[in-house]
């Protein structure tokens, strides 16, 4: 005897919007789905408002969108594109679905509510939604023709009467979302890698996509920057006469075996991007160098393409690439067809896929090989600029500032654009009023412009303070630390090779002019009285400071003549 089992729709998709995405993930899986549907114009815009919290008020996500140009779909499609498990007929053999979770799952992790607005070239323009909360035992959603409202909404991103598909998700789980501006950023930082073939054209047919992000489209980003290296010979890294600045191969592109029949394949290549010290050394920019090639923690290792998509970004293979910031130049890639999604055992998000035991002796081979000369080729390049500058640690921890005030920046457009507009013009007076009334000299907007230095030493302030904060123009805050205070010629001169104590320190002083600035720009405070007040506590703390760090210093004295 059978039984039908019972299941609980609700339940169900709340657990599926649980299984390993994160915002930027969820949506670039929706663009997969127009990419399937032959799309070459994918739109995604973030809906914003302004809300107010405990302590202020906060930019808010309302509604995440993804508009395309691809066929579209009729009522059949719909009802396959929102079926658990869609069939994968009419799948391409280079299509980027798997599983037929993907809409539903990552709409899912996104809001409680799904709204699909499509158009076929052979049928009407439909309007399906998903609504999380109306689920009950039975997994229903609401169909019909699709309202004038609508289709002009569809109208407006594909062209009057063309096929597309324009989803949005609202509802949003606005306690579990990060800013909006880091989904922006991180968006557009990573698509770009992301569909590097397909925006590049090289699958397709050589159609290129176009991929718009708030508006701003994004541009291909190999993550090897294998288009910089040279050709022939010259090409090929020598780790101990690299001169650190220009993209050299450590492996150039060659097959791997995947399962015991030879039959499955991939492609393994690696690259060696430059040193930033030796950028500056040789001229160049450190802080742009480290930004252009990513040189950093979270972006070296393998990345992995699957049909032409990055579905795994730097990823170590369980200890394959080590954690070592000697490595932060090394960038290899593998390449795979669908052929391989059984054999590397590939999850349900397409984000992560398990070796099999031939694919990793060979890559255990030719990573490590690989992995070594990077290193040498880094330590070498260490070891000549140390010898020509010395060590910096101040100077990392302002390229790390200068990215984080970077990001902070841009929040604050987010924000700035969902005021009214008496209080965004007040706000843009009171930066123009700073601008000038505390504008940075030359030789600082320079250091600013050229190093990224936020934090900067100078040589004394009026009043004993120890720190006082200044603008660039267009860069905005720079925060000025007294060399001759007490503070800082007892304690920060005394460490200078402490890295990761240089970097508190740097912190501490640019969050303590940027938390001014914010204070300063606040409509809801009198900037005229808050300035007189900051300025008085800045000489208050400074006074502070050098009288206790007298006093400690007195008493250590004193004990040791006893």
């Amino acid at each position: 005897m059978k039984k039908q089992g019972n299941w609980d729709p609700a339940r169900v998709f709340f657990a599926l919007g649980r299984i390993g995405y994160n915002p930027v993930s969820a949506l670039l899986d929706i663009v997969d789905n127009s990419i399937s549907a032959g799309a070459d114009l994918v739109n995604i815009e973030l809906a914003l408002e302004r809300v107010k919290v405990n302590h202020g008020n906060k930019v808010q996500i309302t509604s995440f969108s993804i508009v395309d140009n691809g066929r579209g779909m009729d009522e059949t499609g719909i009802d396959n594109a929102l079926a658990l498990g869609s069939s994968p007929e009419g799948y391409e053999a280079t299509t980027l679905s798997k599983f037929g979770l993907g809409l539903k799952s990552a709409a899912a992790s996104l809001g409680k509510r799904l709204t699909i607005i499509t158009r076929s070239a052979n049928s009407s323009a439909y309007q399906a939604v998903l609504d999380h909360d109306l689920l009950d035992k039975k997994y229903e959603y609401e169909f019909e023709q699709a309202s004038a409202e609508s289709i002009a909404l569809l109208d407006k991103h594909v062209g009057k009467g063309h096929p597309g598909t324009l989803v949005c998700i609202d509802k949003i789980h606005v306690n579990s979302m990060p800013r909006a501006d880091d989904i922006v950023e991180d968006l557009k930082r990573r698509a770009g890698t992301i569909f590097l073939d397909f925006l590049n054209g090289q699958v397709q047919g050589g159609k290129k996509l176009t991929l718009n992000v708030q508006g701003e489209p994004i541009s291909p980003r190999d993550p090897l920057f294998r288009g910089e290296i040279a050709k022939g010979e010259n090409g090929n890294l020598d780790d101990t006469n690299w001169d650190g600045v220009t993209v050299k191969w450590i492996e150039r592109p060659r097959k791997i075996q995947l399962n015991s029949e030879n039959t499955i394949t991939a492609t393994v290549a690696a690259t060696q991007l430059p040193h930033p010290p030796s950028v500056a050394a040789a001229g160049g920019n450190q802080a742009e160098a480290r930004d252009k090639y990513g040189i950093g923690a979270k972006n070296y290792g393998v990345y992995i393409y699957r049909n032409g998509r990055l579905i795994s970004w730097a990823d170590t293979f369980d200890g394959l690439v080590t954690q070592d910031q000697d490595l932060y130049s090394f960038r290899a890639v593998l390449e795979i067809d669908k052929h391989a999604d059984d054999i590397l055992n590939i999850d349900v998000t397409k984000s992560q896929l398990h070796l099999s035991e031939i694919a990793r002796t060979q890559l255990a081979q030719i990573i490590g090989e690989a992995k070594k000369k990077s290193l040498e080729a880094w330590r070498h390049r260490k070891s000549v600029i140390n010898k020509l500058t010395g060590n910096e640690p101040h100077q990392q921890a302002n390229e790390e500032i200068n990215r984080a005030a970077q990001s902070d920046a841009r929040e604050e457009e987010l924000e700035l654009s969902t005021l009214p507009d008496s209080d965004r013009k007040e706000i843009e007076r009171r930066k123009q009023q700073e601008n000038t009334q505390k504008k940075a000299n030359q030789e600082e907007q320079q250091r600013l412009e050229k190093k990224a230095e936020r934090v900067q030493f100078v040589h004394s302030l009026p009043n004993n303070m120890l720190w006082e904060r200044t603008r660039h123009p267009s860069l905005g805050d720079i925060v000025r630390v007294n060399q001759s205070h007490r503070f800082f010629i007892e304690l920060v001169d005394l460490m200078p090779r402490k890295a990761e104590l240089i970097k508190v320190l740097d912190i501490l002083f640019f969050g303590l002019a940027k938390g001014e600035s914010k204070v300063i720009y606040s409509p809801e405070n009198k900037a005229e009285v808050v300035e007189k007040v900051l300025s008085e506590y800045r000489e208050q703390v400074g006074n502070a400071l050098s009288e206790l760090i007298r006093k400690i210093e007195t008493s250590r004295l004193t004990e040791q003549s006893e």
